[in-house]
């Protein structure tokens, strides 16, 4: 635990907020800035900045619950699909954002990304095919 994150604060409830899910090793709170309904945050509850800082056994743990959290959103919602991205930004905390799309709800989320993929399939691509297969290449050998 770090004495000024604001995710350890939650964790160990010194900071209020609306739990969905809880195990010995992850919470799932609502986001206080949803991008939709039902907007969960993942967080494991060791402090760990990025989320490829997280060793396998915690990694499984935190997708685990993320699969067990959108399964309640399921049930609870006509969802369409969720969005799931790692974070640890804003808040310097690893925080897995589970974004539902549900019927007949505007989601801002989506335009963002549908934006983000206008952006990138309309860019020219910036690596040659030679360059593509030197990075798979280098990728798969690492």
């Amino acid at each position: 635990m770090v004495e000024d994150c604001v995710f350890c604060k939650i964790v160990k409830g010194e900071l209020p907020s609306r739990k969905v899910y809880e195990d010995d090793s992850v919470i799932g709170i609502l986001d206080i800035n949803p991008f939709s309904r039902g907007h969960v945050l993942v967080i494991p509850k060791r402090h760990v900045v990025w989320f490829h800082e997280m060793d396998e056994e915690l990694t499984k743990r935190v997708f685990v619950a993320a699969n067990r959290i959108c399964q309640k959103m399921k049930r609870a919602y006509k969802v369409k699909y969720i969005d799931l991205f790692a974070r640890g930004m804003r808040v310097p905390h690893v925080h897995i954002f589970l974004i539902p799309t549900i019927e007949n709800e505007e989601n801002v989320f989506d335009k963002f990304i549908n934006l983000i993929s206008y952006v990138q399939e309309n860019l020219r691509p910036r690596f040659s095919d030679k360059e593509m297969d030197e990075i798979a290449e280098k990728l798969r050998r690492a």
